[in-house]
């Protein structure tokens, strides 16, 4: 694990079915000067268009993995298991990282000592034009000792607003649920570190 000062690698894990446009998308919002740091997974849940087609167009910088359709919670477990970063960064294949996010990400870690969990909070759009108006604001943070210890603050959540640790043990549910992201993070539950952004 690193330790201040230290470069961070990150993986980020994207799983996808059937969304070859948002996919591309997706990709396309992530640094793409940030090799040292980052790496990309794209995980395809059995989709029946040609995904592999949209990686290829991001060259060798993309890690594409297929499996039959198990499911999102399944796709992220399988990234997950393939992922070499020191923490795991999930995304949506139809959401985006801002452009100030890695960054972001990168000043947490080094300024909380590698929290286990990070959580960011969402901005919300309908369409592509409303990200023009997306302005990054004064970073304000909550840590706390764990997870749980945040449970009296109302914390929105979800996949695409995590940054975990690679060595923590929870994984998602691969069965059919609500809220999948949320019993991850229950299971996250005592790790030590926790940050909410």
């Amino acid at each position: 694990m690193p330790t201040r000062g230290q470069n961070v690698t990150i993986s980020v894990v994207i799983p996808t079915f059937n969304r070859s446009t948002l996919l591309a998308r997706a990709l396309a919002s992530l640094p793409s000067d940030a090799d040292q740091e980052l790496e990309i997974i794209v995980v395809d849940d059995g989709s029946t268009e040609d995904t592999s087609a949209i990686v290829d167009c991001f060259g060798g910088k993309v890690q594409f993995l297929r499996q039959e359709r198990s499911g999102p919670g399944a796709a992220r477990n399988l990234g997950w298991k393939a992922a070499s970063g020191d923490y795991i960064a999930f995304l949506d294949s139809d959401d985006v990282w801002l452009p100030w996010t890695l960054r972001t990400y990168l000043e947490i870690l080094q300024r909380f000592n590698f929290p286990s969990f990070i959580v960011g909070t969402g901005a919300w759009f309908r369409d592509d034009s409303e990200l023009t108006d997306v302005r990054r604001e004064t970073l304000e943070t909550r840590p706390f000792p764990d997870y749980l210890a945040s449970a009296k603050f109302p914390i929105w959540l979800g996949a695409s607003s995590m940054l975990v640790k690679r060595e923590c043990a929870p994984r998602f549910e691969t069965m059919n649920m609500n809220a999948e992201d949320l019993d991850f993070a229950l299971h996250l539950g005592q790790e030590a570190g926790f940050v909410w952004v």
